[in-house]
């Protein structure tokens, strides 16, 4: 297993109401990006914990869902084939429908990592410390 993710470890979307030469290029989230995202997700965690332990709300998770996308979209294209830039500002004007779409493929290309028992008995707080512990950034993934 390689020690290291491959910066060019990339796919072209396409979904199937974008224009012939319109795609996305994702990639693969490396340790860096998830901490990064674990990161995100803890400052809206914290942000929503009130008295009454309530859950996140639907704004934080767009918030995040953000982080996700920013971190994931390498590069897009217009219908015609031209590079667009990828700025927070593109990604928040997109459509909810384009916006999710790309969020949803990003996801399915960075699957939640699980500890495999092993592993688990050796991370901090390991052996008997209640539910089995996984990656934070691939949980909000």
């Amino acid at each position: 297993m390689p020690r290291f993710v491959d910066v060019n470890e990339v796919i072209d979307i396409q979904a199937e109401w974008w224009g012939k030469k319109e795609t996305a290029t994702i990639r693969k989230f490396n340790y860096g990006d998830r901490q990064y995202l674990a990161g995100q997700a803890v400052r809206v965690g914290i942000a929503t914990k009130d008295g009454a332990g309530e859950a996140i709300t639907d704004i934080e998770l767009d918030a995040m869902n953000l982080a996700l996308v920013e971190r994931g979209l390498v590069a897009w294209t217009d219908p015609d084939g031209e590079p667009l830039e990828v700025t927070r500002a593109a990604i928040e004007a997109l459509t909810d429908k384009d916006g999710d779409y790309i969020l949803g493929e990003i996801r399915k290309f960075n699957p939640r990592r699980r500890r495999g028992a092993d592993e688990q008995a050796n991370f901090p707080g390991g052996p008997g410390g209640g539910d089995q512990e996984r990656d934070g950034a691939a949980a909000a993934a």
